[in-house]
């Protein structure tokens, strides 16, 4: 899932200003291949664990010493928005700050702030998305 130019985001209830792009990614965190005595590929592949990675890139424009902490946990709450109400879509995830990354050019200055999705029963999807 890709949010370019959110129409609003927050973390832990604080808006963060800047935000250019969120990406949302699952990935396997633990993988079962099954193979046959016939052949050389795999007769059966089950994704049993997964991670979601959230990745929050923001233009910063001056300075800026509020960094969200490493481990803390938070609801990310964005609001994707389609140029007009209709197709306006709000995403929510509880995660926790995996890193954050600050990059200085001559074109301007960012920060990345990846975070790891979690679920509380962890039987349940983390991100939530709903119309509004």
């Amino acid at each position: 899932m890709i949010v370019l130019r959110p129409d609003e985001v927050r973390f832990d209830g604080q808006p963060w200003g800047g935000v250019v792009r969120v990406s949302i990614d699952r990935l396997s965190a633990r993988t079962i291949e099954g193979y046959g005595e016939e052949g050389a590929f795999a007769t059966l592949v089950d994704v049993s664990r997964q991670r979601i990675v959230l990745r929050v890139t923001q233009e910063i424009v001056g300075d800026d010493l509020n960094d969200p902490a490493l481990g803390t946990l938070g609801e990310l709450e964005l609001v994707a928005g389609s140029g007009s109400d209709a197709g306006r879509r709000r995403v929510r995830c509880d995660c926790v700050v995996e890193s954050v990354v600050n990059r200085i050019s001559d074109y301007g200055a960012t920060r990345s702030v990846t975070l790891i999705a979690q679920s509380e029963g962890g039987d349940e999807d983390p991100v939530r998305v709903t119309a509004l």
